[in-house]
């Protein structure tokens, strides 16, 4: 299998509003039809929780990596998008564009400089990647977005999302917008998230399937999935991503309440916070 960046140069980089690169037709019609044809059950992906309208779930590689029971297509997918070969083609395409603070970290860096989260040790000087299948359940009702305006962790390095869409899904939405903040960001975020109402959309990458999309991290890569409309399908994709342990850049200045500690999302379901809390 070729990695989702085999077709990918630095010409292919964008700047506005933020470097990303977009590849269409990333891995090709056939091996994204079999990935899509080959999802784990959704039992497993939803580890046989309930759930209602337009709710997000993830498998991570910890979890799937070594899964006998896992497609070998899949298998194969994840192996090498939570590879340390895969992060260097990342940092590597975005070269200049990567934040100073992450070119110290990923510069010069070996294999063994990186794990795999959930299934290698993390240390402090340790970058861990993971390759996640995931999904968002079918839309009852008024059209909804799964996550609204925000960057990601200040932990991680980059965000990736690799989309697999059903040819006969009748969904409008459910895409990535990319956004830029009227005026200043600081004393605006809560957490990792940012007022829908003061960003405006400046790109939007439809989901549409085997479409791929990246970004280096930072206060400035703010985006937010579009409201789905009703669907019976469910909006399938893989989300790739490196972090680190400590935050590599502060996010106080950008927070509206700089003593907040818990992060502002998407409420869980109830099944979904007893599943937690017995954990």
């Amino acid at each position: 299998m070729d990695s989702l960046l085999a077709r990918a140069t630095r010409a292919h980089v964008e700047t506005d509003p933020f470097p990303h690169v977009v590849v269409e037709g990333a891995l090709g019609r056939a091996t994204a039809d079999a990935l899509l044809a080959n999802l784990p059950p959704v039992d497993f992906l939803t580890e046989g929780a309930t759930y209602g309208s337009n709710e997000y779930f993830v498998t991570s590689a910890g979890r799937t990596l070594h899964d006998e029971g896992l497609a070998p297509v899949w298998r194969d997918f994840v192996a090498l998008h939570s590879s340390a070969a895969f992060a260097r083609e990342i940092f590597d395409l975005f070269g200049d564009h990567l934040p100073a603070p992450v070119r110290s970290i990923t510069e010069g860096r070996g294999d063994t400089g990186y794990g795999v989260r959930g299934f290698d040790e993390p240390a402090p000087d340790r970058v861990m990647l993971d390759a996640q299948i995931a999904l968002n359940t079918p839309v009852v009702g008024p059209a909804t977005s799964v996550k609204g305006a925000h960057v990601d962790r200040p932990q991680a390095l980059y965000g990736a999302t690799y989309y697999l869409r059903h040819d006969d899904d009748p969904c409008t939405g459910g895409e990535l917008q990319l956004l830029q903040m009227r005026g200043s960001k600081l004393q605006k975020f809560e957490h990792v998230f940012a007022p829908d109402d003061e960003c405006e959309v400046v790109r939007t990458i439809p989901y549409a399937h085997d479409t791929f999309v990246c970004w280096p991290n930072s206060i400035d890569a703010l985006h937010r999935v579009s409201p789905r409309s009703e669907t019976p399908r469910f909006r399938c994709y893989a989300n790739l991503l490196a972090e680190v342990e400590t935050p590599w850049y502060d996010c106080r200045p950008y927070q509206r309440d700089p003593d907040a500690r818990r992060p502002k999302g998407r409420r869980k379901s109830l099944a979904q916070r007893i599943k937690a809390r017995i954990r």
